[in-house]
């Protein structure tokens, strides 16, 4: 009987010792995990919150703006072209090889010329072979004299007529390189004038540099407007009756531009189709502002009617996770929030939000990348057990 009472207080003790080791490990480990996720440890409490010191997401380039409702437009995404009048540029080439000198402060984009004004002074002066036109000169005053020669020997039958037709070839050679500076030549150097009335498109050359003979010099257009034409589907003519206006961007272009910025308006809409055709052209007009190049291809966003109390944010803002959208919210000065929205139309400039945000809220405009990736770098965690 003692024996077995023995025996059961044995196993007893055994049970309590364990279960009290049991309890003390686990204790452990909640403390380990509180203390993981906790704000001190650098993880987003909850899996949401991202501390990040303001001064420090400033210096990262990071910038906020309150979110409030306005005016956004329906959009419809297609593509299209920019189109010049047939005749409206002339390309202004280099007549004689030199360096380049451009008369006061050059020719900014969109500055306007008269036929006949100076663009540019090309000299070869300080070149190792020399000014060419001072080259084209001597020859020419060498062959003058040597003609002249030629035609009193002639007269004494001391040369022969195919040496005569020679020293003549040679002189109205010469002559002719040298009438392409007559009026050019000056102290500076040749003078490149405009061939048309109209404003610089874009100055393809700096002062001092060297440019070869017949290389382009300027871009000249005698319409400061250029056009583009948006092809849309037939199905969507319902739809042309609301555009007023468009952003694009072009193919050699990141940059979204607003035909709004750009003094454009709506030339035309497509009211029937051309045989064969299954697109309606809607055409805009707009200030050429030098960097936009005609037969480019672009894409566009077409605006319709504004509604008005829609939240929108810029693209920039957004983030993007298998097909999910993101925005970061500024809780207060040090930290942000992760918040996923649903978006809506699409301007290339702006989106909107259809829901995930109410006005009022303070959200990364800019630097929402680097938000995200501190975001990330918090959320790993250095975990170091030891049993």
């Amino acid at each position: 009987m003692n024996k077995t009472k023995i025996i059961r207080g044995t196993f007893l003790l055994a049970g309590m010792l364990l279960l009290g080791c049991g309890s003390h490990e686990k204790h452990d480990h909640a403390a380990e995990s509180s203390k993981a996720t906790s704000p001190e440890a650098g993880e987003p409490a909850h899996g949401e919150e991202i501390v990040w010191h303001e001064k420090e997401a400033r210096a990262a380039g990071v910038r906020t703006e309150v979110v409030t409702p306005g005016p956004f437009s329906p959009v419809y995404k297609v593509s299209g072209t920019i189109q010049s009048a047939v005749g409206d540029e002339q390309v202004v080439s280099a007549t004689a090889a030199g360096l380049v000198s451009l008369p006061g402060n050059g020719f900014p984009d969109g500055t306007a010329v008269r036929s006949g004004q100076v663009l540019v002074r090309l000299s070869a002066r300080e070149l190792t072979d020399g000014d060419p036109a001072e080259k084209a000169r001597l020859d020419y005053e060498a062959a003058h004299r040597e003609w002249e020669r030629a035609q009193a020997l002639s007269q004494d039958k001391l040369i022969s007529d195919r040496e005569l037709e020679e020293a003549r070839l040679r002189y109205a050679t010469a002559k002719a390189a040298v009438a392409g500076t007559v009026g050019r030549q000056v102290a500076g150097g040749i003078q490149v004038t405009a061939p048309i009335s109209g404003y610089v498109k874009q100055c393809l050359v700096n002062a001092g540099e060297y440019v070869a003979l017949g290389q382009p010099l300027m871009v000249i257009t005698q319409n400061r407007r250029l056009r583009l034409q948006a092809e849309v589907p037939a199905s969507s003519a319902a739809w042309l009756s609301t555009v007023r206006s468009a952003h694009f961007r072009t193919a050699s272009s990141e940059e979204v531009l607003r035909l709004d910025s750009l003094n454009g308006r709506l030339l035309s809409t497509g009211r029937t189709l051309a045989p064969g055709a299954f697109y309606l052209p809607v055409t805009f007009e707009f200030d050429n502002v030098g960097s936009v190049l005609p037969g480019s291809y672009a894409e566009v966003w077409l605006l319709g009617a504004e509604r008005p109390s829609v939240l929108t944010l810029p693209r920039q803002a957004l983030t993007e996770e298998q097909g999910l959208y993101f925005v970061y919210v500024q809780e207060d000065a040090d930290s942000y929030r992760r918040q996923e929205v649903v978006l809506g139309d699409d301007d290339g400039i702006s989106v909107e939000i259809r829901s995930g945000l109410r006005g009022g809220e303070r959200v990364v405009t800019q630097g929402a990348v680097r938000v995200k990736l501190v975001g990330a770098s918090a959320a790993i965690p250095a975990h170091n057990h030891n049993h």
